[in-house]
């Protein structure tokens, strides 16, 4: 039976359930496998450093949830973690409108003493752009006395506003401003999605966001994925067995490994062995018909980068 990711920890009448697969979706909670990789140190350290970061990598390939368990253990330090979540801002918005809920982020997560929007209505002459540095300058690493580190998360999602290389270019403008206000040094930013740096800042005629230390999301090893054979509910040997069988199809694929993990589950896994790795691996991905939403996400990708970019 596939355990999905959930915050509090289903009981049966045999005691607490098992975790198990979650193919897609941010994991967290108690009842999914996180499975850790070299990045999770490489990102952890980064932000307790102050040093700005980012996650740019393909679909499904655990950012989001990377993201999220990093912002759990920064909350166990005097680190402030943020998650602004661009998706939820929308593409057809105003200017006015994507930066104020980016102002309305902050405004949950940290304790002000200013209020935000009493500030940034005060502020109405500046710029979007420049006033959201200065709020950030003047009444965050003011106001914050730990450190502060904004998570960004689907950054790929500004790649078609108007407005995204002011944007970014103001984020660079707060790093190279650290010498002259040493507060900003308490202040770092993540940035997380399936964009490039180089789709940050279009405009050929500006600097390129040439900032912040790149954490590489890699494949699952063997070593690193070996906790997921206990997902499978049976003998620690036959399910390290079944998990080589599917790493052996999926390379190490975060998404498609728990994916082929959690269908397996779905049959009578003591009996299950190489071929029926290969079974369903074939009607989830080759068989007529079958229809993966990544694969599908991944060919339009690949199909519509081309045209973006000339844009």
């Amino acid at each position: 039976m596939i355990q999905h990711d959930t915050n509090s920890p289903q009981l049966t009448a045999g005691g607490p359930v098992r975790p198990g697969f979650v193919a897609g979706g941010t994991i967290q909670g108690d009842r999914a496998i996180y499975i850790e990789r070299k990045a999770d140190e490489e990102l952890f350290d980064l932000c307790m450093k102050g040093e700005y970061g980012f996650v740019l990598t393909g679909r499904q390939m655990g950012k989001s949830s990377l993201m999220v368990r990093t912002a759990d253990r920064l909350r166990q330090t005097s680190v402030r973690p943020v998650i602004i979540d661009l998706s939820e801002m929308g593409t057809h918005t105003t200017q006015e409108e994507w930066h104020f809920g980016i102002l309305d982020y902050l405004d949950e997560a940290l304790p002000f003493t200013t209020d935000p929007f009493d500030w940034w209505e005060a502020n109405s002459h500046l710029g979007y752009t420049k006033r959201l540095g200065d709020f950030l300058t003047e009444v965050v690493v003011e106001e914050i006395e730990e450190k502060v580190v904004l998570f960004f998360d689907e950054i790929d999602t500004t790649i078609r506003l108007p407005f995204a290389d002011d944007f970014f270019a103001a984020i660079r403008a707060l790093y190279n401003n650290r010498s002259e206000h040493p507060k900003l040094h308490n202040l770092s930013f993540v940035l997380i999605g399936t964009a490039t740096p180089d789709d940050l800042i279009k405009d050929q005629m500006r600097t390129p966001f040439n900032i912040g230390t790149r954490v590489e999301l890699t494949d699952f090893t063997f070593a690193e994925a070996k906790p997921l054979a206990a997902g499978f509910e049976t003998t620690p040997k036959k399910g390290e067995r079944l998990l080589q069988y599917v790493l052996d199809w999926t390379s190490g694929h975060p998404f498609l490994t728990q994916k082929v993990c959690a269908a397996l589950t779905e049959g009578a896994i003591d009996m299950a062995d190489k071929s029926d790795v290969a079974e369903k691996v074939s009607s989830l991905f080759f068989a007529d018909g079958a229809d993966d939403s990544s694969i599908r996400w991944t060919n339009r990708y690949l199909v519509n980068r081309p045209a973006a970019q000339k844009e």
